[in-house]
């Protein structure tokens, strides 16, 4: 075969070497591999997503269930559920 065969087909073939399928498996296995790493790490953005909505829409009904002062710059929620005192911005909850 002449050299003008293979100079048009230069992505599968490199100066004359025919491009072997052990090296067309191993990059595939690299695509997988990677290609699995990229659903994990995308399913662990939505999980921590979803999780942190879920926390900051308890928060606000919290804030328009309790009673609310303002304490100087912070306001105040008085709650009525059993929880820990905590603040979240300028907002600090307590049950009295």
């Amino acid at each position: 075969m002449a050299d003008g065969f293979h100079a048009g087909l230069s992505p599968l073939f490199a100066e004359g070497e025919i491009f072997h399928a052990e090296a067309a498996a191993q990059i595939t296995e690299h695509a997988d591999i990677l290609k699995w790493f990229m659903i994990f790490y995308i399913a662990g953005i939505l999980l921590m997503s979803g999780r942190t909505l879920k926390y900051l829409l308890s928060v606000c009904r919290t804030v328009r269930s309790g009673q609310v002062d303002r304490e100087g710059g912070v306001l105040l929620v008085r709650s009525e559920k059993n929880t820990f005192a905590f603040s979240f911005f300028n907002y600090v909850f307590i049950n009295p």
